[in-house]
């Protein structure tokens, strides 16, 4: 298709930390420009409630907004891509319960590098199935609270729609 949307389900594993994120979904919007080349864009969500932190719960929710360039080859129904994306990814907490000299709420944004891929099935002209696997690497600097950079593993399956053809 000239134009797609997808959207679906995502599970995300915090490498550096070595924390899953479960609950987690993701959006793409992509213009196909011809047979092998397209441009896309992609917001996605990963929340987590931390128990083990105790006396304090808390809930992390984990955002990144994201564009670039995704090369893909059609055979037959099936669509194998790749595709490297490039945007920010904002980290979201909140504590609760008596934290002491901690933060009841924190925030921070940063720059995200995500080179991935994965395959569409085409089921009909306008409706295909996708799965996908990528790794996300977020930029910390020097004046930055964390000495290193933070590292994700994720996995996507969802539905796409398509709009125009070529």
């Amino acid at each position: 298709p000239l134009v797609e949307a997808s959207a679906g389900y995502a599970f995300m594993r915090d490498t550096t930390r070595e924390e899953n994120f479960p609950a987690g979904w993701y959006f793409s919007a992509a213009a196909n420009l011809n047979q092998w080349f397209g441009l896309a864009g992609e917001i996605t969500g990963a929340h987590k409630k931390m128990t083990d932190l105790e006396p304090v719960t808390a809930k992390a929710n984990f955002y990144t907004f994201m564009g670039g360039p995704r090369f893909f080859v059609k055979r037959g129904r099936i669509v194998p891509f790749a595709q490297v994306l490039a945007g920010g990814a904002h980290l979201r907490w909140k504590a609760t319960g008596p934290i002491g000299a901690l933060e009841p709420t924190d925030t921070d944004t940063k720059l995200a590098f995500q080179p991935g891929g994965g395959v569409t099935v085409l089921l009909t002209p306008n409706v295909s199935v996708r799965g996908a696997v990528d790794y996300r690497r977020i930029v910390f600097t020097d004046a930055d609270a964390f000495d290193e950079h933070n590292s994700q593993a994720r996995a996507i399956a969802g539905v796409v729609f398509g709009w125009g053809a070529r």
